[in-house]
């Protein structure tokens, strides 16, 4: 009874440990049981949910093409199975991989409408260890697919090709592997072991519901297979489709750019209400204003009909004076506007000139927010937090043994098809071209420019007309952006021994191929400026119209007008002038890869601990990537928006591989075994050229209870298709990627921010008022990337308890790491070294007469370096009770270092924005006669950015901390003779993401309305999953 009591008192204490262990750390996903029948085996060398697995002969664990009879592996692996992800309510690969506590930094998801991403709007892929998706290699059963997506940026493995309802379980190796697997497994491999063929027809169904609406899920597939005695076949058809998640849903998204200052001693806000009404103040983008070179910005009021009228509370000195001024007429319906909106109380008038034309300082008194037509209020109806998509998945997998002489051996095949169609939408934008003085033969003054008497008042330089008219695109382009991808991956091969020998081989043969069209409205540089510009006055009639060389190169030229009150309050254009300056663009990439790839296993021999085994294989690859744009983009002729020329490449791989396995000892008193593994890769690359990547291993367990693991392996990664063959792809970087910003207040004279700044001409309280242009294009003479991965573990097993316990140290390095840094990283690099000495500045542009940065080139160079080194940690606990079975499992991972290194210059990530040090995940388990009841949390630590630069407020530098973050998930199974059904709830107590503030600066992960996505942040709030599966 004591004995008894005291196994009791040890085993709830085992609990209770590792349920701390769980809230502390908060897990990963070790391996979990399959059915109740399964056969329990533990094994303490692979960290898994539970440890039970169902034994059948030999197996193929990731990170070896050795077969065992057992799930081990000397590398630390994670599996995880789908009865744990159907648990947590997890109905997509993307979520289950992207949710891992391996999987850091920022994950490219569905969150990411308006940004560049590989694989364009709509494609998920997964970060390992935060190095980076190219970085990360995904197989389906051992099996390279063929990237997927549209642009040129295309490179990578698409998450949401991969059906759920196909997936049995995820096998994730944390540590390099190109030896083992080829090039791309630098931070680890993850490997979708689909679901082991079966009789019968099955139906699922699953929905995703939010508490507050948006953002639903729908989940529909329908599977079907035949088992006989020497093969069989199987057919299984998804479909899915997510509804849009607007800004608008959510409270902390609704204002896109909130909050702009913040109470760093509390969690609130201190500015996100409007000082005379006390209602909420949205900082969306700024519409109905003018920027002036004289002027400043000013704004349009439809009460200024008599600009002269001082009675009127929008009354401006400069523009009502101005018949004082050389016989100039004054400039109705246009006010003066300060350049943050901020209201002064107590403010002076506004003077009659600025000080840049000998008027005196004085702050503005005047409220831009006072008036209904002055901030973007729509955009968050339509911006997408979660883009809306629909997806078909067709699947088929067939075998058939045959018998080859005295081999046994199975022929098979795997199809999958996948198509997806997805609707991504950023928001409205402004539309502001220039507009000149003067006509288009410069006869008259520009005819709808109210501004164009100003250069008279300037000596005639006609820059003191030139305005920038700042419309909302509300009714003149869809923000749309679709795009359509349908993609395959077929394999066929054979498989089987040698004449009933342990030597086994599998040979087979894949091809891939996805294509994908991308469309959108855009405006046509060069019809604007004729629309806009290359306008004259008919001799005539008097009538305005399109000078005659003008109708020359477009006969359907039609005069805009940008000025009128539709066109600055309303966003609207005559149908006519839209339809000369708008086209609906079209693009298409193609993608396609080949494997040919085979390999031989068996024992070479025989030592006392055991069979000698090894691998000897080969394989080929070839990729080709077709990314042509709408031809205006090839023309860089879009206004506004990226740009890019055709992408075409291709590239061949040949390698050949081995593997050896020597059992030195076993059975031994404190040698219970004693395993040394090896790898080694010849590749050789068309476009690189050959290397040899190894990998070394060691298992030592002391006892049956305590293993030791170790492994040290070279990996390298060539340049990817894109980073060779990217054509001229343009985009623009944020106006506060501008390092001189305020930079008097950041830095002194001395500093090399502050000289090269001043060197420049800029002001201490230099202001960037435009975004800047960013090249992008692929190089040639890239060096390969490569990379060292440590890895050191011990799992301990007790047999007086059912508690397993891993804990696990990586260090991952990689060298001549490819990269196109951002802007901000290029001028930031640029600024601050001494004299402008850095790489960085011959590829910056000079500074144009408005001091804006003319263009950063970040074509695609070997940078420097990149780290990480953390520690895994792994529980798990299972007991059999009198009225059921407990099961509890967590894994977490602290992150040591995360950093880059950028010719020379280190800058660390760990605990900055997507980086935290700790994250972890949890679930516990109770079978109770048909029910399996699971409680899961998810936990992201804190972090914290540098101090930020936040234009126009009292609070210009800062420091940006995300708290600690955990959220809980319940759920209920119920299993009946043929059915089953689970009900979820996730994050059951509403646990919104932090809310960060706007600025700039940010080291790690990128901030997007008002919070991190990708980072594992719940973006739905409360949500209810319901899964019902019918087996007939």
């Amino acid at each position: 009874m004591t004995s008894m009591a005291s196994s009791l008192r040890a085993e709830i204490a085992a609990i209770l440990a590792c349920t701390a262990t769980a809230m502390a750390f908060a897990p990963a996903a070790l391996a979990q049981q399959q059915d109740d029948e399964d056969e329990i085996t533990v094994a303490v060398a692979a960290d898994e949910e539970e440890p039970t697995v169902r034994v059948v002969d030999t197996i193929t664990v990731t990170g070896s093409r050795i077969r065992r009879d057992e799930f081990t592996s000397t590398s630390p692996i994670t599996v995880i199975t789908s009865e744990r992800t159907q648990l947590a309510g997890l109905l997509t690969t993307e979520d289950i991989l992207q949710r891992s506590t391996i999987a850091s930094g920022q994950q490219v998801n569905d969150s990411f409408s308006g940004f560049i991403t590989d694989g364009g709007p709509g494609a998920n892929n997964v970060s390992l260890r935060g190095l980076g998706a190219q970085r990360t290699l995904v197989l389906v059963n051992g099996k390279r697919w063929s990237p997927s997506g549209v642009q040129g940026f295309t490179n990578n493995v698409d998450l949401s090709a991969i059906p759920s309802s196909i997936v049995g379980r995820i096998e994730i190796l944390k540590d390099g592997a190109s030896s083992i697997y080829g090039a791309d497994a630098v931070a680890g491999v993850v490997n979708v072991i689909t679901r082991e063929s079966f009789d019968g027809l099955q139906f699922n169904a699953q929905t995703q519901l939010t508490h507050d609406g948006g953002g639903e899920r729908y989940v529909f597939d329908l599977a079907w297979g035949k088992v006989a005695d020497r093969g069989s076949i199987s057919f299984a058809a998804q479909y899915a489709t997510q509804e849009s998640l607007q800004a608008a849903d959510r409270r902390w998204s609704r204002c896109p750019v909130l909050p702009r200052l913040t109470d760093q001693d509390g969690d609130g806000t201190i500015d996100n209400t409007d000082p005379f009404t006390g209602d909420p103040l949205c900082f969306g983008f700024i519409y109905g204003l003018g920027a002036s070179a004289l002027l400043g910005f000013v704004r349009y009021e439809p009460s200024l009909t008599d600009p002269t009228d001082t009675s009127n509370p929008f009354y401006d000195p400069m523009l009502g004076f101005l018949p004082l001024l050389g016989g100039l007429q004054p400039i109705p319906l246009f006010t003066r506007v300060p350049e943050n909106g901020l209201f002064k109380p107590g403010s002076p008038p506004l003077q009659p000139f600025p000080p840049a034309f000998g008027g005196p300082e004085a702050p503005f008194a005047l409220f831009d927010n006072q008036g209904p037509f002055y901030r973007d209020t729509r955009s968050p109806g339509i911006q997408n937090i979660q883009t809306p998509s629909n997806l078909i998945s067709l699947t088929s997998f067939g075998s058939l043994d045959i018998d080859i002489g005295n081999s046994q051996s199975t022929v098979y095949y795997e199809a999958y098809f996948n198509s997806r169609s997805t609707q991504s939408t950023s928001g409205f934008a402004q539309f502001f071209p220039a507009v000149n003085a003067f006509t288009f033969d410069g006869a008259n003054l520009h005819p709808f420019n109210p501004f164009s008497q100003l250069p008279a008042f300037c000596g005639g330089n006609p820059v003191c007309g030139l305005v920038q008219p700042v419309l909302p695109t509300y009714e003149i382009r869809d923000p749309t952006f679709a795009v359509d991808v349908d993609r395959y991956n077929v394999f066929a091969g054979i498989e089987g021994d040698l004449g009933g020998t342990s030597w086994f081989y599998d040979l087979f043969v894949g091809y891939g191929r996805s294509t994908g069209t991308y469309r959108a409205q855009q405006f046509l540089d060069d019809r604007v400026q004729a629309a806009v510009n290359g306008l004259v006055i008919d001799a005539e009639t008097g009538e305005v119209v399109c000078a005659p060389t003008v109708r020359a190169q477009f006969p359907d030229c039609v005069p805009a007008n940008l000025f009128t009150e539709d066109a600055l309050l309303r966003g609207q254009l005559p149908d006519s002038v839209l339809s000369f300056i708008r086209k609906d663009t079209e693009g298409k990439t193609v993608y396609e890869g080949t494997t040919i790839s085979g390999y031989l296993t068996g024992d070479l021999m025989n030592l006392p601990a055991g069979p000698v085994g090894v691998v000897l294989g080969g394989e080929f690859r070839e990729e080709f990537i077709n990314d042509v744009p709408d031809i205006e983009a090839q023309r860089n002729n879009f206004w506004g928006f990226s740009t890019a020329g055709i992408t075409r490449g291709r590239d061949r791989v040949t390698e050949v591989f081995t593997e050896v396995e020597v059992p030195v000892l076993s059975g031994m008193r404190f040698a219970e075994e004693l395993t040394l593994t090896g790898a080694l890769r010849w590749t050789d690359y068309k476009s690189f050229g050959s290397d040899t990547t190894y990998k070394l291993g060691l298992a030592y367990a002391v006892t049956p209870e305590v293993l030791l693991r170790s492994t040290y392996g070279t990996s390298f990664r060539p340049p990817a298709l894109y980073e060779q063959f990217l054509s001229d792809f343009t985009g623009f970087a944020s106006n506060l990627s501008d390092p001189c910003i305020n930079y008097g207040s950041i830095s002194q004279p001395g500093d090399p921010l502050y000289d090269n700044c001043a060197a420049d001409g800029l002001p201490p309280t230099f202001f960037n008022p435009s975004s800047i242009l960013v090249n992008t294009a692929g190089a040639a003479g890239l060096e390969a990337e490569t990379s060292e991965a440590v890895t050191v573990g011990i799992a301990y097993t007790p047999d007086w308890i059912n508690v397993s316990f891993a804990v696990d140290y990586f260090d991952i390095k990689v060298k001549d790491t490819i990269a196109s840094p951002s802007a901000a990283g290029f001028l930031a690099q640029c600024y601050t070294s001494l004299d402008r000495s850095s790489p960085f500045c011959e590829r910056i542009g000079p500074r144009n007469a408005q001091n804006v940065v003319t263009f950063v080139d970040a074509s695609y160079l070997n940078i420097g370096r990149q780290q990480s080194r953390g520690i895994d940690l792994n529980a798990v606990y299972q007991r059999e009770l009198p009225a059921g079975r407990l099961f509890v499992d967590a894994s977490a991972t602290y992150l040591d270092r995360q950093n880059i290194e950028i010719f020379g210059t280190v800058t660390n990530l760990e605990g900055r924005w997507g980086y935290p040090r700790w994250s972890a995940q949890t679930q516990a388990r109770y079978d109770w006669r048909d029910w399996r009841f699971a409680w899961s949390t998810s936990f992201i630590g804190k972090s914290k950015e540098g101090r930020q630069f936040d234009p126009g407020t009292e609070n210009q530098n800062r420091q940006n901390r995300t708290p600690n973050y955990l959220t809980h998930t319940l759920s209920a199974r119920y299993t009946a003779a043929n059915w089953e059904t689970i009900f979820t709830i996730r994050n059951v107590f509403d646990k919104a993401p932090p809310v960060l503030p706007t600025g700039t600066g940010a080291q790690g992960a990128s901030r997007f309305l008002n919070t991190l996505p990708g980072v594992g942040y719940d973006l739905f709030g409360r949500s209810y999953v319901i899964q019902l599966s019918y087996k007939f």
